[in-house]
């Protein structure tokens, strides 16, 4: 079977599987030819669950998306306070080298954000035992501490998105799996269809069949 769009596919299907189940004419013809109607019901299972876990893969895709956009918000509000307290401790401790290696005032930031979360992290957790010195500099403790709650909010929303990018894979994964069951049962059912109403073309087409005349 080509690659088509899963709506496209799921029409034809649909169609396929109804039709078949309730034409009593099809059903006549199924069972003249030997093929058990209760065999059209696990075609219909195989395509609920399909239905429902291609469903679950769009929630769990949207739910990435939106955990990746709370990431880049987060990692972005950080960056910018981060860049703002960084620039004025290097003011407020200009003439202290120990202090400035402590803090790691004149080390690059990092362009992998996990290691400048890192970096954050342990600015932070140093500065804060000299809030006094960054007072002059219009920097509060309570700011300090906001910015700490902002990169273990950062942390969190990284982990979120961990969760999500896994659920959705795994989501995708079960999808497809899905899909080739069904695809399978459908090229199956298909093989029996256009035997069993072979001399009526009219039955094939009600089914989705197109006869070429």
């Amino acid at each position: 079977m080509a690659r088509r769009d899963i709506a496209e596919q799921l029409k034809e299907f649909r169609t396929l599987i109804a039709n078949s189940r309730n034409h009593s004419g099809i059903n006549q013809a199924l069972t003249d030819f030997g093929y058990p109607l209760q065999n059209l019901e696990k075609g219909q299972a195989l395509l609920e669950k399909f239905t429902m876990l291609h469903s679950l893969k769009s929630d769990q895709y949207g739910a990435k998306l939106n955990a990746t956009d709370t990431v880049r918000a987060d990692l972005q509000q950080l960056k910018n306070i981060f860049n703002e307290h960084l620039t004025l401790a290097r003011l407020a401790f200009k003439e202290d080298r120990g202090l400035q290696n402590t803090l790691k005032l004149n080390t690059p930031l990092p362009g992998r954000r996990s290691a400048f979360i890192e970096q954050a992290a342990h600015f932070y957790s140093k500065v804060i035992l000299h809030h006094n010195s960054l007072k002059r500099y219009g920097v509060t403790k309570a700011e300090l501490e906001q910015a700490q709650v902002m990169v273990t909010a950062l942390i969190q929303s990284q982990q979120q998105q961990a969760q999500k990018t896994g659920e959705a894979q795994s989501a995708t994964q079960q999808c497809n799996l899905a899909l080739k069951e069904l695809q399978v049962w459908v090229r199956g059912y298909k093989a029996i269809v256009r035997l069993a109403l072979g001399n009526d073309p009219q039955l094939l087409e009600i089914v989705g069949i197109l006869v070429k005349v």
